[in-house]
């Protein structure tokens, strides 16, 4: 079940915060937009010229309409529909001289005023000109159809009464000659009331064709013409962009908050506590190239420093740095936390892994490194030569040969053995882990006493964090906690000037003394003899200055060339030392010579140490100094 993660407060604010160039893109493209449509649709005036309408034989509003009042809004209603007709369209492009185009019944609008004969007639026009001759020729085009359509009803009308007269006069003369040939009484009788109805019809025709004639023609009238309008339509131009950006804004805000409640990154030290992890220790910034070394004075790495020693063991402490859902390398945020716990006196050692079939860490001169040690044993006794060093109390393991299958190498018992060596000799150890999600990050992850989870701020997602402390809790692996990147650089305190020096040359390839005793443990320890040159005269150690004891970093034995006596522990740990049994405490010549040959097949990089400074190594191939069996002696590191 995934946990359920509260929204914190500020939800509005920080969604906005986080993505305000989408808000500010949204806000554009509503602005442009509005424009786009007003540029397209282009100016428009409306002119509006007011009909009277006035009862008209053959038109839909007549004499003959029912006083009702529906039956004479509907009569309107139909008169307002006969305005967009193609028979008053074309009077009206006619009436405008042509002005109007072919789209002018488009462009034409009807109301019908409650409670009146008047309708208002509206034209819409790209100019003030053009709107106020559309409306006045549509409304005279209007009432010149219905007066033309009254016209035809009368014509129509009279037509049809002179042939009912001439059908009258037809009958009454024939009535007539009857009459005149009758011989009886009754037959005249007859015939002369038939006579009489022709004649009273004939007389009532009359009467119909002259009023016909005499109906009104007046189909009505232009009671308000249109006028040239001083505005445009609608809202002002200013308004409507403002009303696209806003609509854009209110958008833009709507899709942030929609993409925030549905994002599940972590982007606050508060989303590691509310997934129930540990919780975040610092933010810091990015470290690449010469930065990496800068950035380790900053607020972030300093927070970071402190959280990590008050987390630590007393003994020697080996940290896991492993990467989580992020694209950062390990390597330049291992070299700037490393400079930072160089800072408080502690002896750093950073083991460089395997991060893909290139190792990115192109600072670090080429040569054998932590695969070449592993996979060669024999390379185990040049171990100090292969550290590099970058300063008084901070060395560094490169990555090695660039293998293909090199989580079968971290998984060696090679692997656990350089571990055991390396805790002899340094304070801190740390591991820079390739990403969590691949074996070989997660190999690594379990050679340390506990690990350190970097992510990357607003890049790794609640599930994969949760996933990889789940497989750390899984393989017993204790997370220190948690550390973010900050995808930017922040604003960070301003560091020491440093002189210009190319980053290649502050590499310097050094043997690394192993860490001498505590002061307490005064038993001395015979020294192992070199086996590269004869015997020579015994060298004194420069004993460094010892700073307050409240200062000193725990000290303990050294692990890899003193050889310590029976009974003693080693490494500072409670674990006794096994004596070696008399078979094993010389190896054979065969297999001395197999491991002399496998270790001279390796490519040393070249010392470059002083040989007049106390306390440095001779270079390789010259004559080593050696020290008597009976003089304690210990190498010590270069101040």
């Amino acid at each position: 079940m995934e946990p359920v993660v509260e929204l914190r407060p500020g939800f509005l604010a920080t969604a906005v915060r986080q993505r305000w160039r989408l808000v500010l893109g949204c806000a554009l493209a509503g602005l442009l937009v509005v424009a786009g449509l007003i540029q397209l649709k282009g100016p428009s005036y409306t002119a509006t010229a007011v009909v009277l309408v006035n009862p008209l034989v053959g038109n839909p509003y007549s004499p003959s309409t029912s006083p009702l009042r529906n039956e004479q809004l509907n009569s309107l209603e139909t008169e307002a529909a006969l305005v967009s007709t193609q028979a008053v369209i074309e009077r009206a492009i006619a009436k405008s001289g042509r002005a109007l185009g072919e789209s002018a019944g488009d462009q034409v609008s009807v109301t019908v005023v409650p409670a009146a004969t008047v309708l208002r007639i509206s034209f819409v026009g790209g100019s003030a000109t053009k709107a106020s001759t559309g409306a006045q020729s549509f409304a005279e085009a209007f009432l010149d159809y219905r007066q033309a359509q009254a016209e035809a009803a009368i014509k129509r009308q009279v037509s049809g009464i002179e042939e009912q007269t001439a059908e009258i006069n037809a009958a009454l003369v024939a009535v007539r000659r009857q009459l005149a040939e009758a011989g009886s009484a009754s037959d005249r009788a007859i015939l002369d009331s038939q006579a009489s109805v022709y004649s009273t019809q004939l007389g009532q025709l009359d009467i119909q064709r002259v009023m016909a004639r005499n109906s009104a023609k007046n189909p009505g009238q232009v009671i308000t013409p249109a006028t040239v309008p001083t505005s445009q339509d609608g809202l002002p131009r200013w308004l409507l962009l403002a009303g696209g950006l806003i609509a854009g804004l209110a958008v833009g805000v709507m899709i942030c908050l929609w993409r925030e409640h549905n994002d599940d990154r972590v982007r606050e030290p508060e989303d590691v506590s509310a997934l129930g992890l540990p919780r975040m220790l610092a933010i810091v910034p990015p470290a690449a190239g010469r930065s990496m070394f800068d950035v380790s004075t900053t607020e972030g790495f300093q927070l970071l420093r402190s959280s990590v020693l008050a987390r630590l063991p007393r003994q020697s402490a080996v940290i896991s740095i492993c990467p989580v859902g992020t694209a950062n390398r390990s390597g330049e945020f291992g070299f700037a936390l490393a400079a930072a716990l160089e800072r408080s006196g502690r002896r750093i050692v950073l083991v460089l892994g395997q991060t893909g079939p290139a190792s990115p860490y192109v600072w670090v001169p080429a040569g054998p490194g932590l695969t070449d040690v592993v996979l060669n044993p024999g390379l185990g006794e040049h171990l100090d030569e292969l550290l590099h060093r970058l300063s008084d109390r901070l060395w560094v393991l490169p990555p090695g040969r660039v293998l293909r299958d090199v989580a079968d190498v971290y998984q060696s018992t090679g692997m656990a053995d350089l571990i055991r060596r390396l805790r002899g000799v340094a304070d801190i150890v740390l591991v820079a882990a390739p990403n969590l999600g691949s074996a070989a990050g997660r190999t690594l992850a379990g050679v340390g006493d506990s690990a350190l989870l970097m992510i990357g701020m607003a890049e790794t997602r609640h599930g994969t964090l949760m996933e990889a402390h789940d497989e750390l809790a899984l393989r017993n692996i204790g997370v220190i906690g948690v550390v973010g990147v900050s995808r930017g650089r922040r604003r960070q305190r301003k560091p020491a000037k440093r002189p210009e020096v190319a980053l290649s040359s502050r590499l310097a390839t050094r043997t690394m003394a192993p860490m001498p005793p505590a002061p307490a443990e005064s038993t001395p320890t015979p020294t192992v003899a070199s086996k590269t040159g004869p015997a020579g005269p015994v060298e004194q150690p420069v004993q460094p200055v010892q700073p307050p004891r409240t200062m000193q970093p725990p000290r303990r034995p050294p692990l890899l060339r003193p050889s310590q006596p029976d009974g003693l522990p080693a490494n500072g740990n409670d674990r006794p030392v096994t004596a070696a049994a008399p078979g094993e405490s010389e190896m054979s010549t065969g297999a001395a010579a197999a491991a002399s040959t496998e270790a001279q097949s390796m490519t040393l990089p070249k010392l470059t140490g002083k040989p007049d400074e106390p306390g440095e190594p001779a270079e390789p191939g010259e004559p080593a100094q050696s020290t008597e069996p009976t003089q304690s002696a210990e190498p010590t590191m270069d101040q």
